[in-house]
């Protein structure tokens, strides 16, 4: 992707296509929300560890129910644990 050298790879984030012990740094931003169970949101976290060097770091980061209402893209939730569905943004070009 352009001159940065970066791979880029789309996976399912319940069986991660990496080897047991790759990463120094795991993120997981915005994703726990739209994983609708509590069996595979489980499995997402272990194959955030499985992925994980010992002594590794991973970073978690999941939308706060209590948000100011008044910032941009803040979201009202109907409960403390809920599923978000994810749809794919269409480009308003298309026809």
């Amino acid at each position: 992707l352009g001159t940065h050298n970066h791979d880029l790879l789309v996976a399912d984030g319940l069986s991660i296509p990496f080897r047991d012990e790759l990463c120094d740094v795991v993120i997981c931003i915005a994703v726990f929300h739209h994983i609708s169970t509590l069996e595979r949101r489980l499995r997402l976290a272990s194959e955030l560890l499985r992925i994980l060097k010992p002594g590794g770091r991973l970073l978690v980061y999941a939308w706060a129910f209590e948000q100011d209402h008044e910032e941009v893209g803040s979201r009202k939730f109907p409960q403390q644990d809920c599923f978000v569905p994810w749809h794919l943004a269409q480009n308003k070009n298309d026809d």
